[in-house]
């Protein structure tokens, strides 16, 4: 295991012989090496592929015991960039998914992303959703509060 500790008391660990699909894993390191970088946040990355040949989440949270999903939309559609991340990381069955935005978003946009997601029972597995903003800002929301908000 690989080991990157952060000024910011931030992680990345990054397993021996790392696996990822090549585009994939270049974002993924990018995505979770912001977090744990600029917000002290702790990831392990897995590879893609276990030994039963089941596709891996992204990444597991080290503090809180979740898998985690990294998506980064290129859509210029907010709205949509949002929904679908979050629908996608809900196909893997995480609780958490980080929705790296290199697009400027509007945050009405962004809002209209997550209640489309969550409408329904829709994304029952998420529990967190962290999106970052182009600025840099990131935003991070608990599911079960927006779902209280959303009904």
């Amino acid at each position: 295991m690989k080991i990157k500790i952060y000024k910011s008391g931030g992680e990345l660990q990054t397993p021996q012989d790392f696996n990822q699909n090549k585009n994939e894993q270049a974002k993924n390191t990018k995505a979770y090496a912001f977090l744990a970088k600029d917000y002290g946040e702790r990831y392990r990355l897995l590879n893609v592929e276990n030994k039963y040949k089941v596709k891996n989440p992204d990444a597991l949270n080290l503090n809180t015991y979740q898998f985690s999903d990294a998506k980064i939309p290129t859509t210029e559609n907010g709205k949509n960039a949002i929904q679908n991340s979050i629908k996608e990381a809900s196909k893997q069955n995480v609780e958490e998914v980080f929705v790296y935005t290199e697009q400027e978003y509007k945050m009405y946009d962004i809002w209209l992303g997550i209640k489309a997601a969550l409408q329904g029972g829709r994304a029952k597995n998420i529990k967190t959703i962290i999106i970052k903003m182009k600025s840099g800002e990131v935003k991070r929301y608990e599911v079960w509060k927006l779902r209280k908000v959303f009904n």
